[in-house]
């Protein structure tokens, strides 16, 4: 997490561009229409404070849900009912989604949801949040409102539970992985150590989870720039045998990191993938992938990608040529060929038959920027050169695609037509 010192003053939100935003603006006028204050709360404060984009934007209110249902139609601000029982609605202006959420306090939890009362308290609402860095609101005017003392957390670089760690984590076992996933999202130094006891004795209500909701907090966490130490604690404390239900590979994914890190220093492979270092730390073979699928919830194209990950590979700890890189590109797409060049290379380098770093950008180079070629031969091309129209259209084009794909590309329409001969 990025240090602040405590005497550096504050930013003046309201120069700065998100704060500015007419839409924001607008959605500002359409909650406070009714005489209430509106401030913006959570990720959209923490993140600026701490020099980061700013992404989602929400907002808390003594505001009423049905009172910004009842204005729906009054204005050019469309609200939509997302979670009533919670107080929370979203209003939408030119395409921009703002949740606002009712200032309440929790009166019954049960480990995944809670039934709230309404109010207007604004302390009492921020003693109800996960952490101290959460519970951060800023009014219209620029003001920061900080009860709970978030503000000396966020310069110290504490991730810190509001009030008892284990009473807020039995309301919500969810907040197991957002501590995690803040840890790696905001590279926190160091864990803080009450807040640590305390997920890891309540680990057992992970099992209560839907499988959409861990599987949302799993892929931020892998994604997320601090994924390593993170996930490495999480192992030594068991919880991703309670997640992911099987066997873990700590060593590949954390090859894969140093993968990524060292392709990103040669101006290669810029994304974090999440779903691929994931596919490094737990799956080996088809009943891995089988097993994790079942866990977590992915779709078709995630899990189709997963299969293709778990599928034994030839000579898996041994270099690929370049014209085998090309074939795969064409056969398998440009995706499915960077997952296996990377199982290649991790699994090469934890046998101890590290590749050297001039084929490795070479490789990757080509995976990355070559342009997967058309087949030049079309159905239309063989039947003016005197084929017979039929179903022994298709068999001529597959041989001819062969060998066009064993030339490694290099033949053009006119060489497959003259000069090789293929039977219908």
């Amino acid at each position: 997490m990025k240090e602040t010192p405590k005497n550096d003053p504050l930013p003046d939100f309201t120069k700065l561009d998100w704060f500015r935003d007419p839409v924001l603006q607008v959605i500002w006028d359409f909650v406070e229409r009714s005489g209430d204050e509106a401030r913006i709360v959570g990720g959209a404060v923490r993140d600026t404070l701490l020099g980061r984009a700013v992404a989602d934007i929400d907002f808390a209110t003594p505001v009423r849900p049905e009172t910004l249902l009842a204005q729906s139609g009054q204005s050019d601000v469309l609200v939509k009912p997302t979670g009533l029982d919670q107080g929370t609605v979203t209003l939408i202006s030119q395409g921009k989604p703002f949740q606002v959420t009712t200032l309440r306090r929790d009166i019954e939890t049960d480990g995944r949801h809670a039934k709230v009362d309404f109010g207007n308290d604004w302390t009492e609402d921020a003693r109800r949040r996960d952490f101290t860095i959460n519970a951060l609101y800023l009014g219209r005017d620029g003001h920061l409102f900080d009860p709970l003392n978030g503000l000396e957390d966020l310069n110290s670089g504490t991730l810190k539970f509001i009030g008892d760690p284990r009473a807020r984590i039995r309301e919500d076992y969810l907040r197991i992985l957002r501590f995690f996933r803040f840890h790696a999202e905001l590279a926190c130094e160091q864990f803080d150590e009450q807040g640590l006891r305390a997920v890891i004795s309540e680990k057992a209500g992970l099992e209560l989870l839907s499988r959409e909701r861990v599987t949302w907090e799993i892929m931020k966490l892998f994604a997320a720039t601090g994924a390593g130490r993170v996930v490495a604690c999480m192992e030594d404390a068991k919880l991703m045998t309670v997640l992911l239900g099987g066997r873990t590979f700590l060593d590949r994914f954390e090859s894969q990191l140093q993968l990524e890190t060292d392709l990103v220093e040669s101006g290669l492979g810029q994304k974090q993938d999440a779903l691929l270092r994931l596919a490094h730390y737990a799956i080996d073979d088809e009943d891995d992938e089988r097993r994790l699928c079942h866990k977590l919830r992915f779709s078709n194209a995630e899990q189709d990608r997963l299969e293709i990950f778990s599928e034994a590979t030839d000579a898996i700890e041994s270099p690929v040529s370049d014209s085998e890189i090309r074939k795969m590109l064409y056969r398998r797409g440009r995706q499915i060929t960077l997952d296996d060049l990377s199982k290649r290379y991790v699994r090469a380098k934890l046998a101890g038959k590290e590749i050297s770093h001039e084929i490795l950008t070479s490789q990757f180079t080509l995976a990355e920027t070559w342009a997967i070629p058309e087949f030049p031969v079309r159905g239309a091309d063989l039947l003016a050169a005197g084929k017979t129209p039929g179903p022994g259209l298709g068999r001529i084009l597959g041989q001819l695609e062969q060998i066009w794909i064993e030339s490694d590309f290099k033949l053009d329409k006119v060489s497959l037509l003259t000069n090789y001969s293929v039977s219908d």
